[in-house]
């Protein structure tokens, strides 16, 4: 019989999580907008949410605190608001202390991309912002989501202007731009293959095309003829990539001419 006591237990858990379920499902609008209406009255403040400025915005306070016996009483995690100003207006405004964004490729080199990440910015205190859209970049509303612990406003410096953050174009410059990514780790860039492209292609170091890349040097025991008509020879084949091959066969060959074994020469991991 000593099982009774456990079924009871149970049973009184099964009701105790049916009852929470029960407050969630029910959910109550009055007494989200009496909990929006005490939030409404003590709005946060620029500094606890870490952002740069909240002119033109409106609270949602019903939205933010929901019904606080199915969401809870707080504090809150997001904060929502509405605007009648446009997604650009409010980059304009943000832009000095929105977050750079970048990504390492898989050799290792850091690229910048444009802060406007799908529908999401974020501000150098951590806080990040959500935006939802409705025809176009019209915003139905946005809400801010404050960082654990919020960090200071700092000015940024990216290559990103607020217009192309905005426009959410790749590249620095626009859509009508050189169409170039920009090194993050060596204030360099590369010119893509196509706008479309998603990864850049091999850079130089410092940033220059892989195309400005010099050809390498004749091999040990080469006078330099063969290597030159190699290079004549590939660049009207293949341009600069052509030229590059044609050179490196054509050193081969002036250093089998010479009479002395071919050696490697060094290696550029930014060159082709």
């Amino acid at each position: 019989m000593r099982f009774l006591p456990a079924l009871f237990l149970a049973a009184l858990g099964i009701g105790a999580a049916a009852a929470a379920w029960a407050d969630c499902v029910d959910f109550d609008r009055k007494r989200a907008e009496a909990a929006g209406a005490a939030l409404a009255r003590k709005p946060p403040t620029t500094a606890q949410l870490g952002v740069p400025s909240l002119d033109g915005l409106i609270l949602d306070g019903p939205r933010t605190t929901g019904d606080p016996k199915c969401d809870g009483p707080g504090p809150y995690r997001r904060f929502f608001y509405t605007t009648n100003l446009s997604l650009a207006e409010l980059v304009a405004r943000w832009y000095p202390v929105i977050r750079r964004r970048t990504e390492v490729d898989g050799m290792n080199r850091e690229w910048f991309r444009n802060p406007l990440h799908g529908n999401q910015l974020h501000f150098t205190s951590g806080t990040r912002v959500e935006f939802v859209f409705g025809r176009g970049t019209e915003i139905v509303r946005l809400s801010f989501h404050p960082a654990p612990a919020v960090g200071e406003l700092v000015t940024e410096n990216q290559p990103y202007t607020a217009s192309e953050i905005a426009e959410g174009t790749p590249w620095p410059g626009g859509a009508k731009g050189p169409r170039l990514f920009v090194r993050a780790d060596q204030g360099g860039s590369v010119q893509t293959a196509a706008p479309a492209a998603a990864t850049p292609p091999a850079a130089s170091t410092g940033g220059a095309a892989a195309t400005n890349c010099p050809p390498r040097p004749a091999l040990a025991g080469a006078d330099g003829t063969a290597q030159r008509a190699g290079t004549e020879i590939g660049g009207a084949l293949g341009g600069s990539l052509g030229r590059n091959i044609g050179g490196a066969v054509g050193g081969l060959l002036g250093a089998f001419k010479g009479g002395q074994s071919p050696a490697p020469p060094p290696a550029d991991p930014n060159c082709p």
